[in-house]
């Protein structure tokens, strides 16, 4: 059986924080394309996730040339 803990609204607004600092550690920026892109890792193997330009913002993430326009 599940145990459900709730959250004080101090402890939500802290966890929406930390949301958006672990996504710019996570996500790249590419700065041929402008595209977004990651590397996740599913059942051990390293998979590519790339978001075209605009779909998400790009300030604050780090830049890194792509797969596609390394050419890897």
């Amino acid at each position: 059986m599940q145990e459900f803990i709730r959250m004080s609204a101090r402890q939500k607004n802290q966890k929406k924080e930390r949301s958006g600092k672990k996504a710019d550690e996570i996500l790249n920026v590419c700065p041929n394309c402008n595209g977004v892109w990651s590397e996740i890792s599913l059942g051990g193997d390293k998979c590519y996730s790339f978001y075209p330009k605009g779909v998400l913002p790009t300030y604050g993430k780090k830049r890194e040339a792509c797969k596609k326009c390394a050419g890897v």
